[in-house]
C-alpha cells in the first residue's frame, strides 16, 4: 500500500474488511471505539452493493469519527446515498466521471 511504501511507520491505520459479512462491522466496532476516534475515514466499498450506507451507519453508531472528523465515501455517481445517516450529515459531494465522492461530518 502507498502509506507503507512512503513511511516506515505509517501515520494511519489501514483496515481491509469484507463488508459483505456482518462480522466485519462487529470486528471494526470492537477494534476501535469512541475512545480513539478518527479525523479522516475513507470508505471505498464495492460499487452497487449498498455497502456505503451500511458502513456510514456503522461509523456513526460506533463513534469512530472525531467530532470534527470527515468521512469520505466513494460510490458510483448514480448510486444515491442519503443526506443524513444518524448524526452524520452530507457536507459535500463531487463527481469524477462515473465516480461519486460524498463527504460527511457529524451534525453539530
Amino acid at each position: 500500500m502507498n502509506l507503507q511504501l512512503c513511511f516506515e511507520q505509517p501515520p494511519a491505520t489501514i483496515m481491509r474488511l469484507d463488508l459483505n459479512k456482518d462480522s466485519a462491522f462487529q470486528a471494526l466496532g470492537n477494534k476501535f471505539s469512541a475512545h480513539h476516534p478518527f479525523d479522516l475515514i475513507f470508505l471505498d466499498p464495492p460499487y452497487e452493493k449498498k455497502l456505503a450506507e451500511k458502513t456510514l451507519l456503522m461509523v456513526e453508531k460506533t463513534g469512530l469519527a472525531a467530532p470534527d472528523g470527515r468521512i469520505i465515501a466513494e460510490e458510483r455517481w448514480t448510486e444515491e446515498l442519503p443526506e443524513a445517516v444518524g448524526r452524520l450529515r452530507l457536507w459535500k459531494k463531487r463527481r469524477y466521471g462515473e465516480t461519486g465522492i460524498r463527504i460527511y461530518r457529524l451534525a453539530t
